[in-house]
């Protein structure tokens, strides 16, 4: 009796199961909150070139090159301020001229020029942050002079333009 119920029993397994076991699935879920933000990589250093006459110093002489960042911004608003840096003496001004294109999700683009100075930083708001989310690609120009025409001695020079982007 016991060889026939063993019998029967794989019997039935192999009727019910066939050679493989029924297949299970399951949902693994994955969810987030996504907050209103702005991140800045800066994908180019900028670098400084010197003029002819010694008295500029600026990334559109020979030798230099703008400085550039992408930022990313999430939320329906943001604000961008574009600060030119501080000068000591032998500069008498600093100019950040600064080039924002921004790039809709949905491919439409809009450009932004401004001007900041060491004595003025430039605050964009409102248009700046007016898609829901987008991409900014900003390219600045950086230019320093001397007062007088002052020569500018020789040296290492550190500069840096501020770039602060805040979600609202």
């Amino acid at each position: 009796m016991k060889k026939e119920l063993t019998y029967i029993f794989l019997t039935v397994l192999s009727v019910t199961y066939g050679k493989y076991a029924l297949a299970q699935s399951s949902n693994a879920e994955f969810s987030t909150t996504i907050s209103e933000s702005c991140n800045i990589y800066i994908t180019q250093v900028g670098s400084l070139g010197l003029s002819s006459k010694g008295t500029t110093l600026s990334s559109t002489e020979a030798g230099g090159s703008p400085g550039s960042a992408s930022i990313i911004c999430t939320g329906e608003r943001a604000t961008l301020t574009v600060e030119a840096p501080p000068v000591s003496a032998p500069f008498e001004s600093s100019t950040a001229d600064v080039t924002l294109t921004r790039t809709n999700n949905g491919g439409g683009q809009k450009q932004f020029n401004l001007t900041a100075t060491n004595e003025t930083p430039y605050t964009i708001s409102n248009s700046f942050g007016a898609k829901r989310r987008a991409t900014y690609e900003l390219k600045a120009d950086l230019t320093l002079t001397t007062s007088n025409n002052q020569l500018i001695p020789a040296g290492k020079y550190i500069f840096n333009v501020g770039i602060t982007a805040t979600p609202r």
